[in-house]
């Protein structure tokens, strides 16, 4: 989950960073911030050794201990250098794409106010029911990748109660059995609603059906790999 967190860099003064890393709940920080601590106190322990030494003149074996570790960072550099700098690059790559892998509902809400045109009832109930199984959809995939929506939605009930299923889409839902989500039923209840009204007629014509379902398919794409971000996580 991102945080934004601009508004706090409006203005910088002395101590900014510290407020900064107090506010930013996914700082990498405050994930290994006891390894500073103990990286601190290893410090001051090398600092305060190597003031004794020389306090009794012993900066020679000072000296040899230096060149040993310099030839080790030498050595080493290039190689962590190159792991570091390809394994960020991985991460930052990966956090952009699930980013954009994020779906919107305006555009393909657009596409069903357009396709399906009338102003009888029938009509507004497909529209809204279509809308309805893209929310839902969403729903339960956001539910296996983010703790805030299924905190929010813990239950089938609670989507219930939201309007976003309707109970017999729960007992349905709960008649399939299988260890994952069954996030791809509300799209197949899409599909199957969009065929029942474009063959009533409800459907301005069969390209206004196609773009329909295409803009279904790439939410529902969207969505798969946002799960497959989850599921499989980086090496």
């Amino acid at each position: 989950m991102t945080y934004t967190y601009i508004d706090k860099l409006s203005h910088v003064h002395d101590g900014e960073f510290i407020k900064l890393v107090k506010v930013y709940r996914a700082s990498v920080w405050k994930i290994c911030r006891n390894e500073v601590k103990i990286f601190i106190i290893l410090f001051l322990i090398l600092t305060i050794i190597f003031n004794v030494f020389s306090y009794f003149n012993l900066t020679e074996n000072i000296r040899h201990f230096s060149n040993i570790f310099q030839d080790y960072q030498n050595t080493l550099t290039p190689s962590i250098t190159f792991v570091l700098g390809f394994y960020v690059s991985i991460v930052v790559q990966r956090w952009w794409e699930q980013w954009q892998k994020i779906t919107y509902n305006d555009r393909i809400a657009h596409n069903i106010l357009t396709t399906i045109k009338k102003n009888d009832e029938y009509s507004r109930k497909v529209r809204r029911s279509l809308m309805r199984y893209i929310h839902l959809g969403q729903i339960l995939i956001y539910r296996i990748i983010s703790s805030t929506v299924a905190d929010r939605y813990p239950t089938y009930d609670s989507m219930i109660d939201d309007g976003v299923m309707t109970l017999d889409e729960k007992r349905i839902l709960l008649k399939i059995k299988t260890v994952h989500e069954k996030f791809w039923l509300p799209f197949a209840w899409f599909s199957n609603l969009s065929a029942q009204a474009y063959d009533m007629g409800y459907v301005r014509s069969a390209v206004g059906f196609k773009e329909m379902i295409h803009e279904m398919s790439d939410v529902f794409t969207n969505l798969e790999k946002l799960v497959g971000y989850d599921w499989v996580n980086i090496p």
